[in-house]
């Protein structure tokens, strides 16, 4: 597979493309994005294409496209016809031979390229034209030699297509094996652990097979990867916890559970980039830890757990607090909103944030909380977008473990305290308080635009 760039005012085969990209770079992730920033896989320097206004997935017989920006906006013709059709953003259409498509000013055309690998590989024409009478340059445009093997090769080019009933098939599936998970959560919380445990081995060795066994790559490597929710349970549950101190829990359930990941990672091919182990916007992304303090305070007036420090000061709040970012904030986002967000994006689409957050809430059931597990599932849900924007966990991740600082051991102190007009009350106080507004606050300026990516650099 091949993107053939070109900058011509006219739109025609016979220019000479000024780059050509191998897209077989790309795999196994087969995912490009495209736009004017420098941090783009295909970088188009023309001020009426956004800064990151594509994002592509390759197929065999096609293209799936997602639609990045909103005020420049994208327009991809019907299959052979000339009409233009805005597409909505961040919706993914598929894009087969023979189609062209507008961004701003420029001209992409989808060929088939068949002369130098046995099976057809597809190329992307990318080209500067003028906004001319479009009807005049239909014959440019999708010249004979471009149309003749999409036509041959119809059938291929429509797997895009035809891969829908079958995902749909799949799709079914997902929403069975998050509704086992709910069940086993529930039975080994309130009815009886051996067997709900039980149900939880039997599901992981089954997606265990289903992820090494046939059928398309993108569902292999979700199933690979819902393989962890299973295995935080057995575990949280097997491994001899009660006579241990409450805070060495988190390392010995999250170490394995971060190993576990990285051989996932490792198996299916997934980049950093993917997982959102970047940077991001950094100025908002700093901001958005804030609303963890709020977060946490919420979770604390529906819970109200025991405080996992004796007494309250800096030397015995630093190792717990780094303890809850590394190993619960760090090790839950990566799984939830690294992992599981970039392997089910591919196939749920737009449902992706929530499949993955109500995911989240259910493996919350062991509090024996409808209340908390609502909570949590909305706090997912916000987390989930953000990383959705922002392509990054960062924020996400601060905010988590502060959320966890705040339950754990800020709140526990501050409902102690019979006091409440002391400096340091105060201080917390409005430390949880200012801080959430200012959380929520990146978090509605992330909402506001709907293209967070579009501000980073």
């Amino acid at each position: 597979m091949k993107l053939s760039i070109f900058e011509t005012p006219e739109l025609t085969a016979e220019c000479p493309p000024i780059k050509v990209v191998d897209l077989k770079d790309f795999y196994p992730e087969n995912v490009l994005g495209l736009g004017r920033n420098k941090s783009n896989d295909v970088i188009i320097d023309n001020q009426s294409v956004s800064r990151n206004h594509l994002k592509i997935v390759i197929h065999p017989g096609g293209l799936l496209i997602s639609d990045l920006d909103i005020r420049n906006g994208t327009w991809l013709n019907n299959f052979f016809q000339l009409k233009l059709h805005k597409l909505r953003a961040i919706k993914t259409v598929p894009m087969l031979p023979g189609q062209i498509m507008k961004l701003g000013d420029v001209w992409l055309r989808l060929d088939l390229d068949s002369t130098d690998v046995p099976e057809p590989a597809l190329k992307i024409s990318i080209v500067v034209t003028k906004p001319d009478d479009l009807q005049k340059k239909r014959e440019a445009a999708l010249p004979e030699p471009a149309l003749e093997p999409a036509k041959t090769n119809l059938d291929e080019a429509n797997e895009v297509v035809k891969v829908y009933p079958k995902q749909k098939n799949f799709i079914v599936l997902l929403w069975l094996y998050l509704g086992i998970i709910t069940v086993a959560e529930y039975i080994t919380a309130a009815i009886n652990p051996q067997v709900g445990l039980l149900i939880h081995v039997s599901l992981l060795l089954w997606l265990l097979w289903q992820g090494v066994s046939g059928g398309e790559k993108s569902q292999r490597d979700l199933l690979l990867s819902l393989t962890i929710a299973p295995l935080i349970r057995l575990l949280s549950v097997s491994l001899p916890l009660i006579s241990l101190p409450q805070l060495s829990w988190y390392p010995l359930v999250a170490v394995p559970l971060l190993l576990s990941t990285f051989l996932i990672v490792r198996q299916i091919g997934l980049s950093r980039r993917a997982l959102g182990l970047s940077l991001g916007w950094l100025p908002l992304q700093l901001t958005i830890w804030g609303g963890g303090f709020g977060l946490g305070a919420i979770e604390y007036i529906i819970l109200r757990p025991a405080p996992l420090i004796k007494t309250f000061s800096i030397d015995s709040l630093l190792l717990p607090s780094l303890n809850l970012i590394v190993f619960t904030g760090f090790n839950e986002e990566i799984i939830f909103r690294g992992l599981l967000m970039a392997t089910t994006l591919p196939i749920l689409k737009r449902w992706s944030p929530l499949y993955v957050s109500l995911l989240f809430a259910v493996l919350h059931i062991g509090y024996l909380s409808i209340t908390d597990v609502i909570f949590v599932f909305f706090a997912g849900l916000i987390f989930a977008y953000i990383v959705f924007w922002g392509g990054s966990i960062l924020g996400v991740t601060l905010a988590h473990g502060f959320a966890n600082i705040t339950l754990f051991l800020i709140m526990p102190y501050l409902t102690q305290q019979t006091d409440q007009s002391g400096f340091l009350f105060n201080s917390l106080t409005w430390l949880i308080w200012g801080s959430s507004a200012m959380g929520m606050l990146s978090f509605a300026i992330m909402g506001l635009t709907g293209r967070y990516r579009l501000l980073k650099d």
